[in-house]
């Protein structure tokens, strides 16, 4: 199973980008890089922090209505493998 770093909840996707910015931040200070290259991360996580909120509220007032569920494609063809060996 492959590695899942960024959390797919978005509060938990909130916390995990606040962290990680703290420690890009910190990395980034240590090692003498130019703060100015972290300014679009910044800028970033500022524009979501802002928004989080109001969709978490409307999320909350639509209690659930207008979710989209996905659903396994059915293929008329099998998917092609690896070839057989002779």
């Amino acid at each position: 199973m492959a590695e899942r770093r960024c959390p797919r909840p978005d509060a938990d996707f909130a916390a995990y980008m606040n962290n990680y910015y703290a420690a890009a931040a910190k990395f980034w200070s240590v090692q003498g890089f130019a703060e100015s290259e972290l300014k679009p991360f910044k800028e970033a996580l500022s524009v979501w922090s802002a928004a989080f909120p109001a969709h978490v509220k409307a999320a909350a007032e639509a209690g659930g209505r207008g979710r989209v569920r996905m659903r396994p494609v059915a293929r008329s063809k099998p998917r092609p493998g690896p070839s057989p060996r002779s």
